[in-house]
């Protein structure tokens, strides 16, 4: 981090993916920063892809908590294995099958991509507060936010598979943000802000 702060101190302009990391860098130069959120896919956005992905695999409307994801920074290694205990705590109560619920446990975030495509699929979402990930899930309003440990991802996932009104509402609200909130054409917006203020 060290380096990187070094390394932005020398630009004329910088964008961040969240305030955390912006806030993490501390950064005194250069003058002109911005952040850029990211946005759900395009083929998340149009809403085609998570029902093509039902019709595909012939899922019906059971429970179920999936993850997919790269497993390279030890940080984030250790946050599946957490989250895989936390299956285990649920999994009698909840037999696994249809993806329901979008878990996201990491210890160690920027602003991820899945997690903005879940919004974007309508998903109700367990994350961990870490990164920019509280900056986008407001805890019980968007999503339920934990910290990354077995036991409270297992109670939030059993909150979740428990109340399928739960369910609707933040899966509702992470859609409705993530139409509203974020968007590539904002990003766009921004990032030519950094551009024009170079000049």
């Amino acid at each position: 981090m060290v380096f990187m702060s070094l390394l932005l101190g020398f630009c004329t302009a910088a964008t961040f993916v969240s305030r955390d990391l912006k806030n993490r860098l501390a950064i005194r130069r250069p003058r002109a920063q911005y952040i850029t959120y990211p946005a759900p896919e395009r083929q998340i956005a149009d809403g085609t892809e998570g029902e093509r992905f039902r019709s595909q695999f012939s899922l019906n409307n059971r429970s179920v908590v999936t993850f997919i994801g790269p497993l390279v920074w030890p940080l984030k290694v250790e946050g599946v294995r957490r989250l895989i205990e936390s299956f285990a705590e649920v999994a009698d109560k909840h037999p696994l099958s249809v993806t329901q619920v979008y878990a996201h446990i990491s210890l160690q975030e920027g602003l991820p991509l899945a997690l903005l495509n879940a919004m974007g699929l309508g998903k109700p979402i367990v994350a961990s507060a870490v990164g920019g990930i509280p900056e986008v899930i407001s805890d019980g309003q968007t999503g339920l936010l934990v910290q990354p440990e077995v036991r409270d991802v297992a109670r939030a996932l059993d909150q979740l598979l428990s109340d399928s009104q739960l369910r609707e509402r933040l899966g509702r609200a992470a859609f409705e943000f993530s139409r509203t909130k974020l968007g590539w054409r904002k990003t766009l917006d921004v990032v030519r802000k950094c551009y024009e203020a170079r000049t």
